[in-house]
């Protein structure tokens, strides 16, 4: 589920809570930086598990009217429609799903105490009244839209988000990206019975990039620090911000080792991690220092790019690769 961007943002934690306590361990910032990737596999399968449970809550309900001694004929009438839902049935009977929920410790996060209050909102809801238990036949699209709906309810709702919160501390930096997914698994269903390995984070972002770019800043310090502080015109070290310094190391490293990212991306992506995560003034200075540390590895020859990242010191002509790494960036609405 994770893209570049997220995993740079992760390595960027990784190290600076390492840093925040005093001394950078290599072994202690990869063991951070992968329970965060992991995390954010797990928080999707969060969100998806959620949506079955409050289908299963209408199933309760369905039972508790049946069982009544003197049930009404509203009783009588009541229908599961929403744990009929094809969707959910297809989920309840996908063994590979069922498994990994129980190995990643989901199903023992979500209890029938979360999902009621939230259950009881949805069936009330305009749509699902007027529309979705008329006892119509609907096409698969409708069963999907119903679902969509349910998670747009979730996904808005405070008390759902503190739930998110309690479970997943940094859970927000992927909402996009979760919110995308979770999306198109419901519209994918229910052709594909191994869904659920789409959004499992590849080993070569995870390893190949993300864990790599962390060993890279803290292996190649001594060599990146004197290289910064040529390059602080009118700024002394101490006066930056901890996470502007990071910042800067993380993109020196793309510059020098990973040759299929062009350097436009890489000053772009940090430009906006750095405006996101750190001060106000971070989007001007880094833009600059890094413009400057670009153009000058490059004359020294320490920068080789190659393919379709080719490097080129005219940020103009690197419009179209800046552009199609951030189409890779975002998730599909």
């Amino acid at each position: 589920m994770l893209n570049r961007h997220n995993i740079r943002v992760k390595v960027l934690q990784s190290l600076y809570a390492q840093q925040m306590q005093g001394e950078v361990s290599p072994v202690v910032a990869e063991r951070y930086y992968t329970k965060m990737c992991q995390n954010g596999y797990k928080l999707y399968l969060y969100n998806l598990y959620f949506l079955q449970q409050i289908a299963q809550e209408n199933l309760r309900e369905y039972e508790i009217r049946q069982q009544k001694l003197l049930p009404t004929a509203e009783d009588k009438a009541f229908v599961p429609y929403l744990y009929q839902n094809p969707i959910m049935e297809f989920l309840r009977n996908n063994e590979g799903w069922k498994k990994l929920l129980k190995s990643e410790l989901i199903s023992h996060m979500i209890g029938s105490e979360q999902t009621k209050k939230f259950y009881k909102e949805f069936i009330a809801s305009d749509y699902y009244q007027n529309t979705y238990s008329n006892g119509k036949i609907y096409p698969l699209k409708e069963h999907q839209y119903c679902l969509v709906s349910l998670y747009k309810m979730l996904i808005e709702h405070d008390d759902f988000r503190e739930l998110l919160e309690d479970h997943f501390p940094t859970w927000e930096e992927d909402i996009s990206l979760l919110y995308g997914a979770v999306k198109s698994t419901i519209r994918e269903f229910p052709q594909n019975p191994l869904f659920y390995l789409n959004y499992k984070i590849s080993e070569d972002i995870l390893n190949d990039f993300g864990r790599s770019l962390l060993y890279q800043v803290i292996n190649n310090e001594q060599k990146m620090q004197p290289l910064i502080a040529e390059k602080l015109q009118n700024w002394s070290e101490d006066r930056i911000a901890t996470m502007d310094m990071l910042i800067i190391k993380m993109a020196i490293c793309e510059f020098w080792f990973h040759a299929s990212i062009p350097t436009k991306v890489t000053i772009d992506e940090y430009v906006v991690i750095g405006k996101e995560y750190s001060t106000a003034q971070s989007k001007r200075f880094l833009n600059g220092i890094l413009d400057r540390l670009m153009r000058d590895e490059y004359q020294k020859g320490h920068i080789q790019k190659a393919g379709r990242g080719l490097v080129d010191t005219n940020p103009e002509t690197s419009k179209q690769d800046a552009t199609t790494e951030a189409a890779d960036n975002q998730t599909t609405d």
